[in-house]
């Protein structure tokens, strides 16, 4: 049985802190992998100059993480909501998106637990 829908508006405030919070996780991953990568050149570097470890490439692994979640969360979150607001734009014109979703029967796990993933 296909049930036909019809997306003519996205609600623009849930959009955004969802468009935010995933932004926010890819800059956490982003400033630290950033963070590593300045912490073995820094090192590398000072050893080769002065002999000494250099603490500047310490300090990063506190602040690019720091620095790159927020941001990503905002230029996610600014992203999100300029994308929004264009489809709602768009949607109004246009008529929206058609979508076609097939209904299946609910089928119980075995175990009895639904899991994170059922709806």
């Amino acid at each position: 049985m296909h049930v036909r829908w019809k997306l003519k508006r996205i609600g623009i405030l849930s959009a955004v802190k969802i468009g935010g919070a995933i932004s926010c996780v890819f800059g956490l991953i982003t400033g630290f992998i950033w963070a590593v990568v300045i912490v073995f050149f820094s090192s590398v570097v000072s050893m080769m100059m002065s002999g000494q470890p250099s603490e500047l490439g310490f300090a990063a692994l506190l602040f690019f993480p720091v620095l790159f979640t927020i941001f990503y969360g905002f230029l996610g979150a600014f992203g999100t909501f300029l994308s929004v607001l264009l489809f709602n734009l768009a949607a109004g014109l246009l008529g929206g998106i058609d979508m076609e979703i097939d209904s299946v029967p609910e089928s119980k796990p075995e175990d009895g637990h639904a899991g994170i993933w059922s709806i």
